[in-house]
This record gives structure tokens, C-alpha cells and sequence, in this order.
């Protein structure tokens, strides 16, 4: 063989060895930014329903205390402030606080995600339950000033 056929088959699995490196370590480049950028996201969906809990929240006190202006009860009105209040004091994850970006942290916020969800259908179903009782009281009243 000639000095050069053995340059050049030695220069082949060098190549492949550079070509491998080169694709891992964008691969692991591309997906640590995909890991951030959907860790991003997830903290903006946590402060969204953050937002949406303490409005819900909000509004079933305004339910009770109209249930209990029907029922002959004492009764306040509840100072729009208790929403803003409300966020404050669940405010977790402050926007200049920088989370890590791993398959932990993504499935950590997920989980979140999922229980705050659940917790929200907990809460609609309750207020479902006040609207009913509103309804059913209102029926009455208007049945008896007929």
C-alpha cells in the first residue's frame, strides 16, 4: 500500500469521530435550550393559573356571601383587593429568579401544572354547587312575592 491509501484510511474513522462529536454536542446544545425554553413557558402557565385560582377564589366568596345574604344571614362584600392579595402571597416563582434547566425542573412544573388544575375543578365544582343552592333560594323568593 502507498503511503497515501494508509493516510486515507486512517483519516476516515478520524472524521467519523469528529462528525459524532460535532452532532452530540450541538444535540446536547439544541436540547438544553428546548429544556429552557419549556421551563420558561411553564413558570408564565403556573403564574397564569395562579391568576386564574385567585380570581376563582374570589368569586366563591362573593358566591357564599350572596348565599348568605338569601339565607337572612350577615353578610360583607368581599374588597376587590383579596385577588391582588391573594397573588401576592402565592407569587413562588418571582420572574428574576433563574431555574435550572432540567427534565426535573420540567416535570416538577408539570406537576404543578396538574395539581393546580385539579385543584380548580375542586373549586368550579363547589361553586357550581353555590349557584345551584342561589338558583334554587331566588325560585323560592320569587315564587312567594307571586
Amino acid at each position: 500500500m502507498r503511503k497515501r491509501d494508509i493516510l486515507f484510511y486512517l483519516s476516515i474513522p478520524t472524521l467519523v469521530a469528529i462528525s459524532f462529536m460535532t452532532g452530540y454536542t450541538w444535540h446536547k446544545t439544541i436540547t438544553k435550550e428546548q429544556v429552557s425554553e419549556t421551563i420558561r413557558w411553564n413558570t408564565k402557565q403556573i403564574h397564569s393559573l395562579g391568576v386564574v385560582s385567585a380570581t376563582e377564589s374570589f368569586e366563591a366568596d362573593c358566591l357564599l356571601q350572596i348565599l348568605n345574604a338569601l339565607n337572612g344571614k350577615d353578610f360583607e362584600i368581599p374588597p376587590k383587593s383579596r385577588i391582588v392579595e391573594t397573588l401576592e402571597f402565592n407569587d413562588v416563582y418571582p420572574q428574576d429568579k433563574e431555574l435550572p434547566s432540567t427534565f426535573e425542573q420540567v416535570v416538577k412544573d408539570q406537576k404543578e401544572v396538574d395539581q393546580t388544575i385539579r385543584g380548580l375543578g375542586g373549586g368550579n365544582l363547589f361553586q357550581a354547587e353555590t349557584l345551584l343552592n342561589i338558583l334554587t333560594k331566588l325560585k323560592i323568593h320569587i315564587k312567594l312575592l307571586e
